[in-house]
């Protein structure tokens, strides 16, 4: 079964080729494709004046994360107006938690 069909989304071919992957010739194999991301969904991470935070949109709203030592995330009680665009984010960061501003974490910084 492909795993398009079980993903209901489009694949993105491994490039086996590069490199001295044991499996380059059964490359065309539905077991050796993975879903192509759309990069839009992928989370955005911010530095938070030390504390760090996932956002991502979902749906035309924001949803918020904190992300956790154990690879888990657990949702926010921060809500993100859905008006806010995603080039506005570091600023409204910086105006909702300035308070946790301290000479070690100056600033909001976006990492991915």
């Amino acid at each position: 079964m492909m795993l398009a069909a079980i993903f209901g989304q489009p694949t993105m071919h491994l490039n086996c080729a590069s490199h001295n992957h044991p499996m380059r010739n059964a490359c065309q194999s539905a077991a050796h494709r993975i879903p192509a991301l759309d990069l839009k969904e992928c989370p955005m991470t911010f530095d938070v004046f030390g504390r760090l935070l996932q956002i991502e949109r979902h749906q035309n709203e924001w949803l918020v994360y904190r992300p956790g030592n154990d690879g888990k995330r657990r949702p926010s009680s921060l809500a993100i107006p859905n008006f806010i665009q995603e080039q506005e984010l570091e600023q409204y960061l910086t105006d909702i938690f300035h308070e946790n501003a301290s000479p070690r974490h100056p600033e909001v910084l976006r990492l991915k």
